[in-house]
């Protein structure tokens, strides 16, 4: 399966307590930042989405890259090892908008 057309898809869980704003944004750029942007950034993976479930404490970031293991590795420098990683995602995005 792959995202939209594009590489293989993941999804990443984080089980957490602490979902407000502030912390899926942090979250978030610290994704950002180890997927591109930065030296030492791995560009192979890339964040599509992230959504934050706070009534069930979790939060899921939708990846593509080659690979589990660039993955692991980029959530590992994003100082955000996953709770659970799953493979062979397929996601289809409805169009936004008007």
């Amino acid at each position: 399966m792959g995202v939209s057309g594009l590489e293989p898809g993941y999804l990443a869980e984080w089980y957490r307590g602490d979902l407000t704003d502030e912390a899926v944004a942090a979250m978030v750029a610290a994704l950002r930042s180890a997927t591109g942007g930065t030296p030492g950034a791995d560009a192979t993976v890339r964040l599509v989405v992230v959504l934050a479930v706070p009534s069930d404490e979790v939060v899921y970031g939708l990846f593509t890259a080659a690979s589990a293991l660039a993955i692991s590795d980029v959530c590992g420098r994003a100082s955000l090892p996953p709770d659970r990683l799953t493979s062979d995602i397929g996601a289809w995005v409805a169009r936004v908008g008007p």
